[in-house]
């Protein structure tokens, strides 16, 4: 199921420019069929509520809707039973996405480099990772 949350979004490229002749962009939250309860940890010490936090849909930062933005370390736990652990080095960029790998992982790890101040090797070396997905918007793909 999907649901528009807002029709009235301008990305940061736009704010950094502010120069944009076309329409605002909608968000979009999508609701799985299936009902997959989360555990999510931000920052090693605050727990979220869910996936979307609506209070920033009334602010300049729309995007932040996602997770509330962008953190160092983000766990997530789901109730997938006996699936994998993923871990998901990304940018502001991959946020939106996140909510679809629920549905395939029993626990996504979610590092934002900007913010993480320990090497990745050093991090991994305890964890029991399955699978690394590295994901980031062009220019920073690009810039890496």
């Amino acid at each position: 199921k999907r649901e528009t949350v807002t029709d009235d979004f301008l990305g940061s490229l736009f704010r950094k420019s502010n120069y944009y002749r076309g329409e605002s962009e909608r968000i979009e939250k999508f609701i799985p069929k299936e009902d997959v309860s989360l555990n999510i940890i931000r920052d090693e010490k605050e727990e979220l509520d869910g996936l979307y936090d609506e209070k920033f849909l009334e602010k300049n930062d729309k995007y932040s809707f996602f997770l509330g933005g962008d953190h160092s370390v983000i766990d997530i736990r789901t109730s997938i039973e006996g699936g994998e652990t993923l871990l998901l080095v990304k940018d502001s960029f991959a946020n939106s996405m996140i909510p679809f790998l629920t549905l395939h992982f029993s626990r996504i790890i979610v590092i934002d480099e900007r913010y993480f101040n320990i090497s990745l090797e050093e991090y991994i070396g305890d964890k029991d990772i399955d699978r690394v997905l590295f994901l980031y918007n062009i220019r920073t793909f690009y810039d890496r």
